[in-house]
């Protein structure tokens, strides 16, 4: 019966650490707020690798502040996943639960529901705060990114304008990273949900 546990447990997995720049050096940092009236949303795109797909469990971005305002407001910080709309954010495919940044520091935010990740595909992770020139998405000008095989962080930062995205900041993407779990492969779950039938099968002829 342990082995039995075991062979089953082996057809979940843990959430892995896709792509990560957190490492890298701060360059400088975007308003993640209004600007010139309209709000500022902040998008940065991440492409997957090849498998079956993944789990989006979580996000980490590096935040910092306007030295002006020696704490930010108790205001909600609002982050989106997208689709890719042709080399900008696209259509809204999830949200992330809103938190008050930590200023400044790494800020996690979790998934309001379960979003699905595809192989060789593009996102794009967009955020907003609604107070001007309080709480900064800090980048980086290294283009280098960690990660699992094929997954990459996107050159550039966009803004939108209020009528269009524009790029900000040009090889120097902000700081983040993605966490997710690998869907396991059809057969591999096959075979294990297999290997446990024949576990509990054996369990049940010795009993007898």
């Amino acid at each position: 019966w342990v082995l039995c546990f075991w062979a089953a447990a082996g057809i979940s997995a843990s959430a892995l650490t896709v792509v990560s720049n957190l490492s890298n050096n701060d360059a400088s940092a975007w308003d993640l707020g209004p600007v010139a009236g309209p709000l500022s949303d902040v998008g940065v795109s991440f492409t997957t690798g090849a498998g079956p797909g993944w789990n989006l469990d979580s996000v980490t971005l590096n935040l910092s502040q306007d030295l002006v305002t020696p704490t930010p407001p108790a205001e909600q910080l609002t982050f989106r996943l997208t689709d890719d709309g042709g080399g900008e954010p696209g259509v809204d495919l999830g949200t992330f639960t809103s938190i008050i940044p930590t200023i400044p520091g790494n800020n996690s935010l979790f998934p309001a529901g379960a979003i699905s990740l595809s192989p060789n595909t593009t996102y794009w992770l967009v955020g907003i705060y609604p107070v001007e020139e309080v709480v900064y998405w800090t980048n980086t000008d290294d283009l280098s990114e960690t990660g699992e095989p094929g997954w990459s962080i996107g050159d550039d930062t966009f803004f939108f304008d209020g009528a269009d995205w524009q790029i900000s900041a040009v090889g120097a993407p902000v700081l983040f990273e993605v966490n997710a779990t690998i869907v396991p492969e059809p057969g591999a779950l096959g075979l294990a949900l297999f290997g446990l039938s024949t576990c509990l099968i054996g369990g049940r002829r010795r009993s007898g």
